[in-house]
């Protein structure tokens, strides 16, 4: 992947990302009459959430578009190459897409929680300061333990069934012995 298509892919998901902020914030704000207090501090709380997950999603598709379109390499039980497989790279794509949403869930979702607790504090309010520090203190400490528990939500090698993939792979894969 070259600087223009990496630039691309990175101004998309960008536009994604403040796209969708701004238009789920509008909705929100119009449809505060309606919903109750407590049902508005959690929906905002969840834009940030939304914004970064389609903004995950996004950057994972357009860096990951040649994966989808000419597929990605399929090997057999002994690690020999047997071809390129499009549905492989789709699904491959889609898990990586999954994994960037579950890593972003606790590290959005948690501060915003922590610090509205946390704002309640009196000493906190007369030191900005440390509400910063304990802000970046929770973020960090959510992508601490949400990276490693979303890249182990699928193997790092997947298996899928032969009938899964192109009708010319499938037939070296059955050819091989292959058939699951």
């Amino acid at each position: 992947m070259d600087m223009t298509e990496t630039a691309t892919a990175y101004s998309m998901a960008v536009a994604t990302s403040c796209t969708l902020a701004v238009g789920l914030s509008a909705a929100l704000r119009q449809s505060q009459p309606r919903i109750s207090v407590a049902t508005y501090a959690l929906l905002s709380k969840a834009v940030p959430f939304a914004a970064v997950a389609a903004a995950g999603t996004a950057n994972v598709v357009l860096m990951r578009r040649k994966e989808l379109v000419d597929g990605i390499e399929v090997y057999d039980h002994s690690g020999e190459a047997l071809g390129k497989s499009t549905a492989a790279g789709k699904m491959a794509v889609g898990q990586v897409a999954v994994s960037r949403v579950a890593t972003a869930f606790p590290a959005v979702f948690l501060p915003g929680l922590v610090m509205t607790q946390v704002e309640r504090w009196k000493w906190v309010n007369r030191n900005p300061g440390a509400g910063i520090l304990i802000n970046l203190i929770t973020i960090t400490a959510s992508l601490m333990a949400a990276l490693p528990c979303a890249v182990a939500i699928y193997p790092q090698q997947a298996t899928m069934n032969v009938k899964s993939v192109e009708s010319g792979l499938r037939e070296k894969l059955i050819e091989k012995g292959v058939n699951m």
